[in-house]
């Protein structure tokens, strides 16, 4: 058996690995063992890094290899783990992290996939999945012309080809309300503007379903009837099941459809006996490219039984992008202020053949107007490594 040899830098990088594997080992739940066939990733830079594929990188094969390329841009890259006589494709993916304010364009579509440095391969088209999030002020047009990862066609010619997908998706900062703990509330949304449109949602009923005589979880009446459904089901195609534990762990408690919008989110109370405020997480969703905004910020509450009604303003919302986009779009990361990065993700696969090696030969890039040529990142094929492996992490 081959071992793993793990050279460190400084003496705090050592104890902060024997700490991490030791709590790996007793929190987490590791044991030494063989990993079994998987590839290692390999990337010839100084910036390039490996960790191992469980635990926070503290347990499993050195499987993902991360570098630094041209303009602060981060890829990643997470090979497949092998089982033994399986037929399944072997997943390929790759990750890149934008720094905001930074543009960045393949200037090919796909990538190049071989055997070996020298052999040529063959090339593998496939969309890159964008993901990009950012805060914006309650009041401010969410806008992708403005804000957009990518050209708002690009967006459009997605959302055309996948309409039960949703492409922008607003967390809402609900404030919490104290001592407020009803049987019944009603829920008034502002009303929602498209340019020169204006849809004011109906007031939404929440009923108090108390599982516990401490706490209360509020749902819309046709969201506790779809549970008392799925609950019956489950008793009577699996009785061995928990099934009341179903309403225990929906994480919701109302799904609407708002013209082209969804609204989604759940509203609870912990502890009643000891005033825990009344809290909530909504979330709008739409698959409309069209810019919209909040006629206010204002949202209120209202406590059906006693008419005690509780108004606040909501406070910044964080807007994601999500979609496909093909392999040579140009994209944006977006820049407030606040915003980390965007980031994409190329998935692909090696398809069922365990090549001693791989070889990805990523196209030629446009960083900020800069034209860029990466390294081939290599794919090794290892058998015969161990190390420590989890069965509870």
């Amino acid at each position: 058996m081959e071992k793993l040899a793990i050279t460190m830098s400084t003496r705090k990088e050592s104890i902060q690995l024997f700490l991490g594997s030791a709590l790996c080992f007793v929190l987490g739940g590791c044991i030494p063992a063989p990993y079994g066939a998987y590839y290692r990733p390999s990337y010839p830079d100084p910036s390039a890094t490996l960790s191992k594929e469980y635990c926070g990188g503290q347990a499993g094969p050195p499987s993902t290899l991360s570098f630094s390329a041209p303009e602060g841009v981060i890829v990643s890259v997470s090979a497949p783990r092998l089982r033994i006589d399986s037929e399944q494709e072997r997943r390929l993916r790759i990750r890149i992290s934008i720094p905001a304010g930074t543009r960045l364009q393949f200037l090919a579509e796909g990538f190049e996939l071989a055997e070996s440095l020298e052999g040529t391969g063959h090339r593998i088209s496939v969309d890159i999945s964008l993901n990009t999030s950012f805060k914006l002020g309650i009041d401010n047009w969410v806008d992708i012309e403005q804000f957009g990862p990518t050209d708002a066609q690009v967006a459009r010619n997605f959302a055309t080809s996948n309409p039960e997908h949703p492409i922008t998706a607003a967390h809402l900062s609900v404030p919490n309300l104290k001592a407020f703990a009803p049987d019944t509330v009603s829920l008034q949304m502002p009303a929602i503007s498209q340019d020169s449109t204006s849809m004011l949602p109906s007031p939404i009923e929440l009923l108090s379903d108390s599982r516990t005589n401490s706490s209360r979880v509020y749902r819309t009446k046709p969201y506790l009837q779809a549970l008392e459904e799925r609950i019956a089901k489950c008793r009577t195609e699996t009785p061995q099941r928990k099934c009341g534990d179903i309403a225990r762990y929906d994480a919701e408690g109302l799904r609407l459809t708002l013209d082209s919008f969804t609204l989604s989110g759940r509203f609870w109370v912990w502890d009643v006996q000891t005033n825990t405020p009344f809290s909530s997480e909504l979330t709008l969703t739409t698959n409309d490219v069209a810019r919209w905004r909040f006629a206010g910020p204002e949202i209120r509450f209202t406590d059906l039984a006693t008419g005690d009604i509780r108004q606040d303003r909501m406070g910044p919302m964080l807007v994601s992008w999500r979609l496909k986009v093909p392999f040579a779009t140009a994209i944006k990361a977006v820049d407030t202020g606040e915003n980390p990065s965007t980031r994409l993700l190329i998935e692909s696969s090696l398809g069922t053949r365990d090549a001693s090696r791989y070889v990805i030969r990523l196209p030629p890039v446009l960083i900020n107007g800069e034209e860029y040529i990466l390294k081939p990142i290599k794919l090794e094929l290892h058998r015969f490594d161990g190390g420590l492996e989890p069965f509870n992490c």
